[in-house]
């Protein structure tokens, strides 16, 4: 079986005129849209049938082990954040040792990062067979029977096609991340987005021939749909104008999502107040995430969630900074724009009431049935394993989502 995960790739972006193979596909082959949990880090759910607050990777844990007594950090304190950010980066490009440079280094220290980046750029395959004591369909199937393959490359009937869907392994999948960072980026610029749905279209229809050729199954899967930004969200300057210091409370920004700690209740009732009432975005207390299937134990991963609407975004976010804004637009041709723009020209809400929050997965074989027209994220570890032929772990929350 080969697994294609393609970050970002919109359902609704499937017409006979971009991408015929595909609309074909869909009136031939079974599909499902996929409902993900309101994270950046899609691929552990993937991998492992279990939700973030289970698998741990939820993008930040407030630690407890906050170093204000670290010399390095006091020194580092003393200086600009430009010049301590801008350090970070250049360490990053070296050893990449640590994740999210953008933010000062006494921010950073509040936080455990739980993401897979890392291990995704680096194909570090070992890192992803088991994630924290979760077990994923890596391990299940066998280590030596599968193979895990990252990609940024746009060209990818030239550089990717020729190394993968081969059959040598019994579970392939290769994560193709281009056409987010694409859109993340140009989505002002319909001719260019249509022109990277074209390639995907040729690659999927060539990498199903070749599929057929050798007898693996092919299966396309993508996490959610992409929405051009309209408008951005200061949410710190909010948190400013309510006369709120930035020593009360602490903060992580992305920018389909901010979240907040407070070190007192009066302050956290305020904030909590006040977001309600902010356009183009919805508060949740940790509570109340249960709708998005994250049941939280305690605050540790934010006590109030604030999720942008449709075409929003938070900007500034804990993702911006000059001196990476400077060298990703010059070393790719993709993230050119930032070098005039911080700001993302695309994005996805992680709100469920909007349809850009929803993916899809297509199994390229018609003696399969969808048993649903609406899965979750978790429900695919279970569909692969069963199309396989292996047995499902009772530890895995999803359900298996298609039959023959």
């Amino acid at each position: 079986m080969l697994v294609c995960f393609i970050d970002g790739f919109d359902f609704n972006r499937i017409n006979p005129e971009t991408t015929p193979f595909l609309a074909i596909s869909l009136k031939k082959y079974p599909f499902a849209r996929i409902s993900a949990n309101p994270c950046t880090d899609h691929l552990p759910t993937l991998l492992t049938g279990k939700h973030p607050h289970e698998h741990e990777i939820f993008d930040v844990i407030l630690s407890n082990n906050k170093k204000k007594n670290n010399l390095l950090i006091k020194f580092f304190q003393l200086l600009p954040d430009l010049v301590t950010t801008s350090l970070q980066c250049f360490l990053y490009l070296i050893s990449a040792s640590f994740d999210l440079p953008t933010i000062p280094p006494d921010r950073r220290e509040l936080f455990q990062i739980m993401r897979t980046k890392t291990y995704k750029q680096k194909n570090k395959y070992d890192n992803l067979v088991k994630i924290g004591n979760s077990e994923t369909i890596f391990n299940i199937v066998g280590k030596e029977q599968c193979r895990y393959l990252f990609t940024h490359s746009t060209d990818l009937n030239q550089k990717i096609l020729p190394k993968i869907g081969r059959g040598d392994y019994t579970l392939e999948l290769v994560e193709v991340y281009s056409v987010d960072i694409a859109q993340m980026w140009n989505m002002d610029k319909a001719s260019k987005i249509n022109s990277y749905y074209k390639e995907i279209d040729l690659f999927i229809n060539n990498l199903h021939k070749k599929c057929l050729g050798n007898g693996t199954k092919l299966i396309l899967i993508s996490d959610h749909g992409y929405d051009k930004v309209v408008g951005t969200i200061d949410i710190l300057s909010y948190m400013r104008d309510l006369n709120i210091r930035e020593d009360e409370f602490t903060y992580f920004v992305q920018f389909p999502m901010a979240r907040f700690w407070f070190n007192d209740n009066i302050t956290r009732i305020k904030a909590s107040e006040f977001f309600h009432g902010i356009n183009n975005m919805k508060s949740f207390a940790w509570q109340e995430l249960k709708e998005f299937d994250l049941v939280l134990q305690d605050s540790r991963y934010g006590e109030i969630f604030c999720m942008a609407k449709r075409g929003y975004i938070f900007f500034p976010n804990d993702f911006v900074q000059p001196m990476a804004d400077l060298f990703l637009g010059l070393v790719d041709k993709e993230q050119r724009p930032r070098l005039f723009d911080s700001r993302h020209k695309g994005s996805h809400t992680f709100l469920r009431e909007f349809d850009s929050s929803r993916g899809f997965l297509i199994i390229f074989d018609d003696k399969y049935k969808a048993l649903n027209s609406n899965i979750k994220m978790v429900d695919v570890a279970p569909s692969l394993l069963k199309i396989l032929g292996y047995r499902i772990p009772d530890s895995m929350n999803g359900k298996p989502a298609f039959n023959i």
